[in-house]
């Protein structure tokens, strides 16, 4: 599907509370796949089920950890909350990839990408992942984007949507520019270091492409001019 750009108001460059920056291009790939589902004709976004049934509102925000639980019971929300949550969320995730990652050197980009992975899986996956231990251990950043590209999997099976998500990420983070020693996300290119991924084998192709693609779209969006 097309890449539809989120609205300016919803890309915050720095969060409230104080949390390293999530840089522009991240937080657009976060919506880019999370989106603004379920929007009513009176202009308000109403909750709904993600696709294993687990109640959804705004960009992601996980209402209840019952699955199918009756959508009844939350009210619809505007965009104004729908930013603020985004914000909240943003924060709470920043921060706990702070925490997980100690002292370890990550580019913008790079931890834009795993603010990004920890928002899909939750705080409590990531923490004892192999993907954080690679990380904090300072293993070959090839290895870590291999890990990365694992997580591709809802209830035990592998998912296109997620290892689309993965790809686009994994783009995001680590391309060549980055690996040679750049720092600036504003700079990054969409070339990922597939040919130093050993699972990129279980990524189809056109995903990988499709996903290449997703992130230049991004990417060339939300360059500043």
């Amino acid at each position: 599907e097309p890449f539809l750009p989120p609205p300016a108001a919803v890309i915050p460059l720095r969060v409230a509370t104080g949390a390293r920056e999530v840089n522009a291009t991240g937080c657009a790939l976060i919506e880019s796949f999370e989106g603004r589902h379920k929007r009513g004709p009176d202009g308000l976004i109403y909750p709904y089920y993600d696709h294993v049934g687990y109640p959804t509102q705004g960009v992601g925000r996980l209402l209840s950890r019952e699955k199918w639980a009756d959508l009844g019971q939350w009210a619809p929300i505007d965009d104004a909350t729908c930013d603020a949550w985004l914000r909240e969320d943003l924060d709470r995730f920043a921060r706990g990839i702070e925490r997980m990652c100690g002292r370890a050197r990550l580019t913008d980009n790079e931890f834009a990408a795993l603010v990004s992975w920890a928002f899909n899986v939750g705080t409590g996956n990531a923490q004892g992942s192999t993907l954080i231990r690679m990380l904090v251990r300072g293993d070959d950043r090839g290895e870590v984007a291999d890990q990365l590209l694992r997580w591709n999997k809802a209830d035990g099976k592998v998912s296109k949507g997620l290892a689309r998500r993965r790809a686009a990420v994994s783009a995001h983070a680590w391309s060549a520019s980055l690996l040679a020693g750049g720092t600036s996300g504003h700079h990054a290119t969409a070339a990922p270091v597939w040919a130093g991924c050993r699972e990129a084998r279980h990524v189809p192709v056109q995903c990988r492409r499709r996903a290449a693609r997703r992130a230049a779209s991004v990417i060339a969006r939300t360059r500043p001019t």
